[in-house]
């Protein structure tokens, strides 16, 4: 079973200011990271006089924090859950069963193995607020490096990552205990907080391993569900997918701070495109 369940500590400010509200898991997550497939109940299979027949979904909470506005799923994966769902991301077995679960998918996949439209805006941002041309960065959760910014142009392009895929020309895939020996302009770390169970952990283990005083970008969606919300109502949130953190300004700016960081800038942009509308990010830059 998971490590953590529906704990009332918020696991992006460390509060114990949190509500819950019952809610499930998406059939693949349950399948791929759990391996509990669906299970369909009828009166055949079970005989059971006080089970309702349908389907049989893997039960959560909603837990949202009142204090920073973070928004999450109180079941928190263990490392093997973790490599389950993520090593080998999006490979042929992963679609497959995802496709099963959710007709459509395979085609929609194809997005996601190209360049974030955006990632011109990431560099301009950047470069107006570092002042300069990063040359060494660690991309923490890059995938193949694919979007990395100023990947063209680096002289150490680093990528950590659990699922081991193949990087792109110039990216080298490394272990966490390889970069206490490293310098590095920059750390990047785009759309992965959302996904990790003990953020604050993760976190502070690559704080605390990184050699020197990089500058760090994080980079996680800014939900509809959040900025559609006032800040002392509890989102309507009822199942959860791979996302099991949804940020607020506030509280990407708490889990920073609480990992020894120094916000430096935080900002929510739009960028949607056809294929993707009402999409916003977040964007924080810390050292």
């Amino acid at each position: 079973m998971p490590d953590y369940i529906n704990s009332n500590e918020c696991v992006a400010c460390g509060r114990y200011t949190t509500s819950i509200k019952p809610a499930f898991f998406m059939p693949f997550i349950a399948d791929r990271a759990m391996n509990i497939p669906l299970f369909e109940i009828t009166q055949e299979n079970t005989g059971l006089r006080d089970v309702s027949n349908g389907y049989a979904y893997v039960h959560t909470n909603s837990v949202f924090c009142h204090t920073c506005g973070h928004l999450g799923s109180g079941t928190r994966f263990t490392d093997d859950q973790m490599k389950n769902l993520y090593m080998n991301y999006r490979n042929t077995s992963y679609v497959s069963l995802r496709d099963h679960y959710e007709p459509g998918y395979k085609k929609r996949n194809a997005i996601f193995n190209t360049e974030y439209p955006y990632r011109s805006l990431v560099e301009e941002f950047l470069l107006s607020n570092l002042k300069f041309r990063p040359q060494a960065i660690l991309d923490w959760g890059g995938d193949s490096g694919i979007n990395t910014p100023f990947k063209t142009t680096l002289n150490i392009h680093h990528i950590l990552d659990i699922s081991k895929v193949a990087t792109v020309a110039g990216a080298i895939s490394i272990d966490i205990k390889d970069i206490s020996n490293r310098n590095y302009d920059l750390v990047i770390c785009q759309h992965v907080l959302e996904h990790l169970p003990f953020p604050c952990k993760s976190l502070h283990d690559v704080t605390k391993s990184v050699k020197g005083k990089p500058f760090f970008y994080f980079e996680v969606p800014h939900e509809s569900i959040i900025r559609k919300t006032s800040d002392s109502q509890f989102p309507k949130k009822n199942y959860w997918h791979e996302h099991i953190n949804f940020y607020s300004e506030k509280s990407i700016g708490e889990l920073v701070i609480r990992c020894g960081l120094k916000p430096l800038i935080i900002q929510s942009i739009d960028v949607s495109t056809p294929e993707r509308e009402d999409y916003f990010i977040l964007q924080c830059l810390a050292q």
